[in-house]
């Protein structure tokens, strides 16, 4: 074993720390079971046996079974299942005008949240409030991760889904039609709940909002429109607000990104599943549907969402993203659960996607740059991890800057791509040739190692 010196022990014990610094401020992102959960509003009888239920799927849209249900007493017209406080489902109900509570097994706790007429979605911000939709009284409605009311977060006529995006800003759509003189919207806030813009203009009574792990734009239209109008469908957008596609889906309700970049939109009786980019999908079967069923708006534990960061390899002048990376994404108990494909920009700047939620950390390693380990913790919106700093001079790439290193640098110096003692690897600067900048790369670097 090397010495790893002053330095390497400096650095392997700031990255435990920073570890343990990450731990205290985890919350609940990650307490639900890995899945996608939909809801069958319809009661419980002979043409519906299973009825008002939260049934299961993995991220690939696999039936596991039902997590609540089937036929509880307490539903009415339960829309959509969400992630409540310790280690608890809340369902918002639009029928019993309340929030429902569930132990993990299924059992009921009671209500979370009453007296909220008309209540349709149900959303948790970053900050862990929620944000109610209430029909009604024409509002978003802010509570408290204990469910206790904050504010009215903004006013929206026959409110019906909010969702916070990854840069704040809050959509909102609405059960509005074309009737009345109504042009139907999906409005955009600030996070403070100031009006922004419309998002888009002229898709009636919509349901659902998601964002992709691609940044784009999902809603699902329900109501058949007058001529000036969308139709049924499940729509994308850029983020601007630009449609881009739409998925074919006659009533339809819930939409959301599956782990395996699918789409998944429920349509009343039906649960699709459409590749990406493909208008026509596949209905899905094998879990107790019926022509009697209504399903609902969807929750997903594990949705794809990006990772971004910087990377900064150390005393180099050439371009990062000529680089091959060596990437783990690495749980608590430091086993390897992705090994994701950076696609890295000249400035070093780096994005993946992941369905992972909670701690973690990033191992990255390219050639001649010892190994970094960053800890970082993904939620709902993802994971921004700042500048990774690669030290450079690992010549020979076992993650030590040794005698080793020297010899082999030796043994190229005063080369270049045309000379035939050539080695890429000692080029450490990056400049075309190996002369004693790279020595002195060396030198700053000696007796040092990577993180494991």
């Amino acid at each position: 074993m090397y010495n790893l010196g002053a330095g390497a022990s400096m650095r392997f014990l700031s990255s435990a720390l920073l570890t343990l610094s990450l731990a205290a401020p985890f919350g609940a992102w990650a307490s639900l079971p890995e899945g996608v959960f939909l809801i069958d509003s319809i009661n419980q009888g002979t043409s519906n046996p299973q009825g008002t239920r939260v049934a299961r799927f993995d991220l690939n849209a696999n039936y596991l079974g039902d997590v609540i249900g089937p036929g509880r007493a307490e539903f009415q017209t339960p829309q959509i299942a969400c992630e409540g406080p310790n280690d608890t489902y809340l369902v918002s109900d639009q029928g019993s005008d309340s929030v429902h509570q569930y132990a993990l097994d299924g059992t009921y706790l009671g209500e979370f949240i009453t007296g909220v007429d008309n209540l349709r979605g149900i959303t948790r911000r970053r900050n862990g409030n929620y944000l109610l939709a209430l029909g009604a009284a024409g509002v978003v409605a802010e509570y408290s991760p204990n469910g206790t009311y904050i504010r009215d977060f903004a006013s929206v006529p026959s409110a019906w889904f909010a969702l916070e995006l990854r840069n704040g800003d809050v959509l909102v759509s609405s059960s509005q039609t074309f009737s009345g003189g109504n042009t139907p919207k999906v409005r955009r806030y600030d996070s403070s709940g100031t009006f922004v813009s419309d998002f888009c203009v002229g898709y009636p009574f919509t349901q659902q909002i998601h964002e992709m792990g691609n940044g784009h734009i999902l809603i699902s239209v329900f109501s058949i429109p007058q001529s000036n109008g969308k139709g049924n469908g499940i729509y994308e957008f850029l983020p601007d607000g630009t449609e881009v596609f739409k998925y074919n889906l006659d009533g339809s309700r819930g939409c959301m990104e599956l782990g395996d970049g699918s789409i998944i939109g429920t349509g009343g009786t039906v649960v699709r599943k459409f590749a990406y980019g493909v208008a026509a999908g596949t209905d899905l079967t094998g879990f107790g549907g019926t022509l009697q069923s209504n399903w609902r708006l969807i929750y997903s534990s594990g949705f794809p969402v990006p990772v971004s960061g910087k990377i900064e390899l150390s005393e180099f002048l050439g371009d990062p993203s000529s680089q091959t990376y060596d990437v783990e994404v690495r749980n608590s108990q430091g086993a390897v659960v992705q090994t994701p494909t950076l696609s890295v920009a000249n400035d070093g700047s780096f994005k993946f996607t992941t369905t992972r939620r909670g701690q973690f950390s990033l191992a990255v390693k390219t050639s001649h740059f010892l190994r970094k380990n960053v800890a970082f913790i993904i939620d709902n919106y993802g994971a921004t991890l700042g500048n990774v700093v690669l030290l450079n001079g690992d010549v020979d790439g076992d993650n030590f800057v040794t005698i080793f290193d020297y010899l082999q640098l030796s043994t190229a110096f005063d080369s270049d791509s045309s000379s035939s003692n050539w080695d890429p690897a000692a080029d450490l600067d990056g400049d075309g040739s190996v002369t004693i900048f790279d020595y002195l790369i060396l030198s700053n670097n000696f007796d040092l190692g990577g993180d494991d």
